[in-house]
């Protein structure tokens, strides 16, 4: 029986990996001129476990949706913004795995998420900076919740009429 042949090996190495999104939260902390030390430490540790990466989106600062908090040197943090991008890669179960606990040691990452994706999502991806942003305006939230508490305060007293001329 012949021996693979170094391609053959590395086929059938792919064939058995699947692409994934790394998308991650860097801590506000970190500098912003060191923000790409932080990327390139990630992205190093996904090849060094054999990851081929195929695309990705250099982290910017945006502000978090709800606080999140984190302990660093034993007390709780909370965090309202975060550096966030994404990577996307091709990579075996295994380096994965090893990925995702070497991860957990590092300081400068808020969160992370890591997503199998689709062939439909491989082939149209989804760039999260280059869309435009809704920047919401607080009038327009306080009008969004001045008529939803509104409806149902006009509703009650229009009901205790009914139930007191009947």
């Amino acid at each position: 029986m012949a021996s693979k042949t170094a391609i053959e090996a590395n086929e059938d190495m792919m064939r058995d990996a699947h692409t994934y999104e790394f998308a991650f939260h860097i801590l506000p902390t970190v500098a912003g001129t060191e923000v790409a030390d932080v990327v390139k430490g990630l992205t190093d540790l996904l090849e060094k476990e054999g990851a081929t990466i195929t695309d990705s989106e250099f982290p910017e600062r945006i502000e978090l949706a709800y606080e999140i908090d984190k302990v660093i040197d034993g007390a709780h943090k909370r965090f309202h913004s975060a550096y966030f991008g994404w990577v996307r890669m091709t990579i075996q179960a295994e380096g994965l795995t090893r990925f995702q606990e070497e991860l957990t040691h590092n300081a400068n990452v808020l969160r992370s998420l890591i997503v199998k994706l689709s062939q439909e999502e491989i082939e149209n991806p989804f760039k999260y900076h280059a869309q435009p942003r809704k920047e919401a305006k607080a009038s327009d939230a306080d009008a969004d919740v001045a008529e939803a508490t509104e409806a149902p305060a006009a509703e009650i007293a229009e009901e205790a009429t009914e139930t007191t001329t009947a």
